[in-house]
């Protein structure tokens, strides 16, 4: 569900069943062609939408963070992260071109890149490798 999907005045009926966050990162830097920030976009989205469309309702994606590449671009989308946990947002998931390397915080729960999904492990990201979807595994688990 994105985050203009529901009106000021039936948000109280939504936020309790609300405890993801989808935050998309571009990481662009603004050096990129046309046709190379549409296609980095477009891997952003194509990340996004089959989480969008499977967990309606209990996903909701919030304004994308676009420019910023390495420790600065990662650390926007950190804080980005901290608010939204500060807000009472149990679980919060990037979609992202590619994993943040050498960069992590216990802020994010999951990374879902093209290539792959990945969850932090001993400080560091892992690629996920269960059968069962890292979002479910992460639900599941957890003590809301």
């Amino acid at each position: 569900m994105k985050f203009d999907a529901v009106p000021k005045e039936q948000w109280s009926q939504w936020e309790a069943y609300v405890d993801t966050v989808l935050i998309p990162w571009s990481a662009l830097c603004g050096s990129e062609m046309p046709w190379e920030m549409h296609a980095r976009l477009a891997l952003v989205r194509d990340v996004m939408e089959p989480l969008e469309r499977a967990f309606a309702g209990r996903v909701l994606t919030i304004p994308a963070v676009h420019y910023g590449v390495g420790d600065a671009g990662w650390q926007e989308v950190s804080t980005v992260a901290r608010m939204c946990r500060v807000r009472g947002v149990a679980f919060v998931v990037v979609a992202a071109p590619h994993v943040p390397t050498g960069m992590c915080t216990e802020a994010v729960d999951l990374i879902v890149c093209p290539d792959g999904a990945y969850i932090v492990k001993e400080g560091q990201w892992v690629v996920w490798e269960q059968p069962m979807h890292p979002l479910v595994a992460l639900w599941n688990t957890s003590i809301v």
